[in-house]
């Protein structure tokens, strides 16, 4: 067997448990946050998301910068 269909397999279940790693995660905040502070913290979670992805990417136009300072308000 080539090494090829293993890294496959490898990568394909590792997806998978970041997958379910980040719904516990989900779910643990939807249990932690009140109704109110709710909507925040889901904007929270997605621009900490979104912008570790850009970072990841290597994105030098400013988008990162620019999605940071659009959600640096202060929801408390």
């Amino acid at each position: 067997m080539s090494l090829t269909p293993v890294q496959g397999k490898l990568c394909a279940s590792a997806s998978c448990f970041i997958f379910y790693i980040d719904s516990l995660h989900a779910t643990w905040i939807l249990y932690q946050v009140p109704p109110k502070l709710l909507c925040p913290s889901i904007c929270i979670e997605w621009m900490v998301l979104v912008t570790s992805t850009l970072q990841a990417n290597h994105v030098s136009d400013g988008t990162c910068d620019t999605l940071c300072d659009l959600f640096a308000y202060d929801y408390y």
